[in-house]
């Protein structure tokens, strides 16, 4: 079942970005698409919001629900439908960063939620610093069956991004000031002036993420271009110990 479910969430990835839909922060881009009106929309905003927080409270905040199925059957039609159009309008991660995300949600469910200030740049390398930061080591695998088509030639890709001018013509806040919020998010995280649910975990540091990785964020210099862009002797490495 695990499998079916898995690839039908393939399935739908590859069709919702071929359709060229928006990933990132709820916008009124994706509330177009579910309402109407406006007025439609806002009046429409607190049931949907009280259902998603409701039910988050019931699976334990996890991403994968423990029993899954019995879950989904119990839920009645009213419900199901406002959390899917709440999950739709709220969660503001990419597609390309819900297996991580998933996978750290599961690990630590209280202590880990995609941070909604983040726009576009940002997300994942926050995402990254806070992991490594409470301990945890992630891994990517060498080979990637799918890719995530990144072109701003529209000839090619068949899609227009988000800061393609007549996209970003009629929205009200526009993707720069999103953008130049972001880099200032991530600015404040590594200086260590976010609370402690959104900052830095306390086990690692980022000179020790310096010291493994080659990058060093706070002078936001390269320290070793091996590490930083190849990496080749990672595989001797004794994961088994700390590596810093």
């Amino acid at each position: 079942m695990k499998k079916i479910e898995l690839l039908l969430i393939f399935i739908f990835c590859l069709l919702f970005l071929s359709q060229g839909a928006n990933w990132g922060l709820p916008n009124k881009d994706r509330a177009k698409v579910l309402f109407d009106n406006e007025n439609e929309y806002l009046s429409s905003l607190p049931y949907l919001v009280q259902t998603y927080k409701e039910e988050k409270k019931k699976t334990n905040n996890k991403i994968y629900i423990d029993n899954y199925s019995s879950y989904k059957n119990n839920l009645d039609y009213k419900t199901a439908i406002n959390l899917g159009l709440a999950r739709y309008l709220i969660v503001p991660y990419a597609g390309d960063d819900a297996f991580t995300l998933k996978a750290l949600r599961n690990l630590d469910p209280i202590n880990f939620d995609i941070d909604p200030n983040y726009y576009f740049y940002g997300e994942e390398i926050s995402l990254m610093l806070r992991a490594f930061t409470r301990g945890y080591s992630i891994f990517h695998t060498p080979n990637i069956p799918v890719y995530h088509l990144y072109n701003n030639d529209p000839s090619t890709s068949g899609r227009k991004l988000h800061w393609n001018p007549d996209e970003d013509k009629n929205r009200i806040t526009k993707w720069r000031q999103l953008e130049d919020n972001s880099i200032s998010r991530l600015t404040n995280l590594v200086q260590g002036n976010l609370e402690s649910f959104w900052g830095l975990g306390e086990i690692n540091s980022l000179d020790d993420y310096a010291a493994f990785s080659g990058l060093d964020y706070i002078n936001k210099k390269v320290l070793d271009e091996n590490k930083a862009f190849e990496f080749k002797n990672f595989t001797e490495l004794k994961l088994s110990e700390k590596p810093f």
